[in-house]
């Protein structure tokens, strides 16, 4: 929901965060954020495989995803210009991910919920699109949006079931201070 949240709003943060003249560089957050979910997926199957202890098979898809990365960007942002690089983050990270998940696989099987990343992707982009025609300018109005797309999207998700409200209690839970292992 987050990355296709920011994606949506991101002309408007860029103008706010950085002026006018950086506005041309919300192009890129789509890929970069859809990009740096990959690489958290990567860094999730990760710990599965340094905790079987297969820290070299690591090294080599990171090896291999680096290379990769300086050779598409050599070769691509010459001809392509700035947005390949954007193009090149987003694929370096999902081979990436698809390589450890892949290699994870092999010491922890997992499943992956279908239906249950159906209605994310779903209600996260239904959002999205409310959030984009909207238009959300100034600091206020995106802080607003933001909460009202955040329960919107808690409340879809109780509605189709994807999730349960002791799961939600339980994430609020661990969200206030003093709880949820904060020291």
């Amino acid at each position: 929901p987050l990355a296709l949240g920011l994606s949506s709003v991101s002309l408007e943060v860029l103008r706010l965060v950085a002026g006018d003249e950086f506005a041309v560089g919300a192009a890129f957050v789509p890929f970069i954020v859809v990009g740096l979910l990959f690489h958290r997926v990567q860094g999730m199957y990760t710990y599965i495989l340094m905790a079987a202890k297969r820290t070299r098979a690591l090294m080599w898809v990171h090896t291999a995803a680096a290379a990769f990365n300086i050779g598409a960007n050599l070769i691509l942002v010459p001809r392509v210009g700035p947005m390949a690089a954007a193009y090149v983050a987003l694929a370096t990270y999902f081979l990436g991910s698809v390589c450890v998940w892949a290699l994870a696989r092999r010491s922890l099987a997992t499943r992956l919920d279908a239906g249950f990343l159906l209605k994310v992707v779903l209600v996260s982009a239904g959002l999205t699109l409310v959030v984009a025609r909207v238009s959300p300018s100034g600091w206020t109005e995106l802080a607003v949006a933001a909460v009202v797309a955040a329960a919107a999207y808690a409340g879809l998700m109780l509605l189709l079931r994807a999730v349960s409200v002791s799961e939600l209690k339980l994430l609020g839970s661990m969200l206030r201070p003093g709880r949820g292992g904060e020291a």
